[in-house]
């Protein structure tokens, strides 16, 4: 479990800062141990957009999918989106909606795939947007920030849903 939030972290902390200053990135895995390829996402179902994680109805379709699906994970877009009221001050975060979410998701036996994928418009580079919902598609105006945001997610979680729980969740990273 360690290791792999470990993984999580590090890379989550430590990729954006190395991208933003090459074009060209490689890494190299020396693989030790060899696993069998977990299909996860074969137990996983998209939501759309996560401000709908706030609202009674959504909740009440994720109760009925966990009861008739057998699904695991629910994967949606826009979880640092600006109507999810992440972002208060430079370095200080608010995680109430995300969590939110989490929490309904685990009431009904199911975890996250958390997409980290659209800027908040405060860290957007550019006006760029897709969607109805304004997804900032451009790259992080500062790194630092960006980088500083992810970390403080990911050190929320852990904090709220212990490590062993928080190892079970699943990151998708744009």
């Amino acid at each position: 479990m360690k290791q792999k939030l470990r993984l999580i972290c590090l890379y989550l902390a430590v990729a954006y800062v190395q991208c933003s200053n090459a074009t060209d990135v490689s890494y190299t895995a020396t693989v030790a141990h060899m696993t069998h390829w977990n299909q996860f996402f074969k137990g996983s179902v998209g939501s759309g957009h996560m401000a709908l994680a706030q609202r009674q109805d959504y909740r009440d379709h994720i109760a009925m999918l966990a009861t008739s699906t057998g699904m695991k994970y629910v994967r949606g877009h826009g979880l640092f989106d600006d109507d999810m009221s992440v972002f208060k001050a430079p370095g200080q975060f608010s995680f109430y909606n995300i969590f939110s979410h989490i929490d309904n998701l685990l009431a009904n036996n199911m975890l996250p795939l958390l997409e980290l994928s659209f800027v908040p418009e405060w860290l957007a580079s550019t006006n760029s947007t897709v969607t109805h919902y304004k997804g900032w598609a451009s790259p992080p105006n500062d790194y630092n920030a960006w980088q500083d945001l992810h970390f403080n997610l990911g050190r929320a979680i852990v904090a709220r849903y212990g490590e062993a729980l928080a190892s079970e969740f699943y990151f998708e990273v744009w």
